[in-house]
């Protein structure tokens, strides 16, 4: 009997030794075929260019619960989408201005739905409805040869979103509107603009 048991503990340690080797050497692999992406990071005012066309974040505010609830306009138009975002008691709107040329000799259509705000593991695309909002488009845009075009791009933010986190301070975190993730993820560092 001691000689079975013996034998299951030799097969079973085998087994394991094997699965973690496997393991291993399936990881190491993978990680050697499929790098980690590099980060390329650009700050405000600093022009990149995606999708043929010249980007330039040119400033960022995040409103407040207060600064929303006295934008009359705004907040009829939050009630009005049934988004359930007017009725949030902690509300925030990440607003980046956005410069954008085509440089080309041809026209553009330009695909917004690339772009995304993050912060640590919340990340999330612009607001179809508050884009129709500030700049009365969607989330593709068209430029002509040569043309500039300059809109905002809007982000709800509510505490959901951050549990754990004092939600007071949420314009202190390091946020980043991200374009492209992979070879490389290329984003731009937002700083939001403390004036207001």
């Amino acid at each position: 009997m001691y000689k079975i048991n013996k034998t299951k503990t030799i097969i079973i340690s085998s087994a394991v030794l094997a699965f973690i080797i496997a393991y291993i050497f399936l990881f190491l692999s993978v990680n050697a075929r499929f790098p980690q992406n590099k980060r390329v990071i650009y700050n405000l005012n600093e022009s990149f260019v995606t999708q043929g066309a010249e980007f330039k974040i040119t400033g960022a505010n995040l409103l407040n619960e207060s600064e929303i609830k006295k934008d009359t306009v705004l907040m009829d138009f939050l009630i009005q989408s049934h988004s359930g975002y007017a009725d949030a008691a902690d509300l925030r709107i990440a607003v980046m201005d956005v410069k954008i040329l085509n440089p080309g000799k041809q026209a553009l259509n330009i695909d917004l739905t690339a772009f995304h705000l993050e912060t640590g593991a919340f990340s999330l695309q612009f607001y179809l409805p508050l884009m129709k909002f500030f700049n009365e488009t969607g989330m593709y845009i068209t430029l002509g040869a040569g043309e500039e075009k300059e809109f905002k791009m809007p982000v709800p933010i509510v505490s959901i979103n951050f549990l754990d986190y004092d939600f007071n301070k949420i314009e202190n975190r390091d946020y980043f509107l991200v374009y492209s993730l992979y070879p490389e993820k290329n984003m731009v560092s937002i700083k939001f603009d403390k004036n207001n």
